[in-house]
């Protein structure tokens, strides 16, 4: 996203992704991805930010028109217990509805050579590409949102083998354009890792 300092923090949308990262986009100066009580999407930083190609290819599927569920964010007052209980519940209800009610609004990418990606979680009625468009590097094809699986507004980026989100193989991430501040040593990115954009 330009002009932000996104921290990447591993997403499990999917039991049976192996590769994937998600940015909750800018943060406060306290840490924090929202402002106030972090119950409207609109209180998080990165809601509505462009959402860009990530390599030329071609969409080969989308959804557009997935609902946000303000629902399934944390509640002011709720315990970490009883939110978690809550959201397994959501979750399995998801998985039973399918890979679109787990990935909410998308864009999947077919880059060649068995290279798929998709961004994940976008605004509904904000997807600004159709199925067979091709797409350069940098072409905003979106809009970050919260649909879907998701707990609050972020991108969720996968990288993988197939055009199935939840049946694939993922594939290994290179960042060109990020640091990992608190590492000892040059080092690739690992899972749990704070990550800043140059």
């Amino acid at each position: 996203m330009p002009g932000s300092e996104p921290p990447c923090i591993p997403d499990i949308d999917g039991p049976f992704q192996k590769s994937s990262a998600s940015t909750s986009g800018k943060t406060g100066g306290d840490g924090r991805s929202f402002k106030g009580d972090g119950t409207r999407f609109e209180d998080y930083f990165a809601y509505g930010a462009d959402v860009l190609a990530v390599a030329d290819g071609r969409v080969v599927s989308l959804a557009n028109d997935e609902p946000e569920d303000a629902g399934a964010m944390q509640r002011p007052d709720e315990t970490i217990e009883a939110y978690a209980t809550r959201l397994r519940q959501g979750q399995s209800e998801r998985l039973a509805r399918g890979a679109v009610a787990v990935s909410g609004n998308f864009v999947m990418l077919d880059h060649g050579q068995n290279e798929f990606s998709m961004s994940a979680h976008l605004q509904p009625g904000r997807v600004r590409v159709k199925v067979g468009n091709q797409v350069k590097t940098g072409d905003v094809i979106g809009k970050l949102g919260s649909s879907g699986n998701s707990t609050e507004p972020h991108l969720h980026f996968q990288l993988s083998d197939t055009p199935d989100p939840l049946l694939s193989a993922g594939l290994p991430l290179n960042f060109t354009n990020v640091i990992i501040p608190w590492a000892d040593a040059p080092r690739p990115i690992q899972s749990g890792d704070v990550v800043v954009a140059k």
